[in-house]
């Protein structure tokens, strides 16, 4: 049987970003297990559920101050689905105070400042400029460039469906198109009540009507 817990809270009601950074600004951790049960956070009388994510310690000194033991710290962060707020507690204690090694990934605020930026258009470069600004970031916090570029890159073919696949199957439309259009401008005679525009391809005759829909 699996011993009890003993959590203490560290912060109520805080938003999700704000319970976000409170880890990320923690000795080096992981996420471990995340679920969804009944909500006990807030007072609605209506169900609904709530998720929560447990981390443990990763930090380097830790590991090193006891070799084989995992360190004792662990965290947990509750989130209301309705309200958006969060509960944020831990439990046990580090091995190490010792400080961990500066940490150059992104961080989730990162992440969604690169987001908005690629949104707009902005190069992996400049982004990464941007993120010095923004937060302040030394020399030693600065994300790689190549970290930002796969992030970036990332984000614009998922999301933004920026990709060479995308790009090679409008060229061959245009294509595709443009040969249509030249053909039937040689067969006017021969037809009646033809459009044609990007994207779809409308062909209507006395008789029927047909449309093809290209992307």
């Amino acid at each position: 049987m699996a011993s009890r817990i003993d959590w203490r809270e560290v912060a109520a009601l805080v938003t999700d970003e704000e319970a976000t950074d409170w880890i990320e600004e923690r000795k080096r951790n992981a996420a471990g297990k995340s679920q969804s049960t009944n909500c006990t956070m807030c007072a609605s009388n209506e169900p609904h559920p709530m998720r929560y994510k447990l981390f443990s310690c990763r930090s380097e000194p830790c590991r090193r101050a006891f070799s084989g033991v995992k360190c004792g710290w662990k965290g947990k962060v509750t989130i209301c689905c309705k309200t958006k707020q969060a509960n944020i507690y831990e439990a046990g204690k580090h091995f190490s105070q010792s400080p961990d090694a500066p940490n150059r990934a992104l961080k989730e605020r990162h992440k969604q400042y690169c987001r908005l930026m690629a949104s707009e258009g902005l190069k992996p470069l400049r982004i990464r400029n941007g993120l010095r600004t923004k937060f302040s970031l030394s020399s030693a916090e600065m994300p790689s460039l190549s970290t930002v570029q796969s992030f970036v890159n990332n984000f614009a073919r998922t999301r933004l469906a920026k990709h060479d696949r995308i790009h090679d199957i409008n060229a061959m439309v245009r294509a595709r198109v443009t040969l249509f259009h030249s053909r039937m401008a040689m067969h006017r005679s021969h037809s009646r009540g033809q459009k044609i525009r990007w994207g779809t391809f409308l062909l209507e005759t006395a008789l029927t009507q047909a449309h093809f829909l290209l992307m």
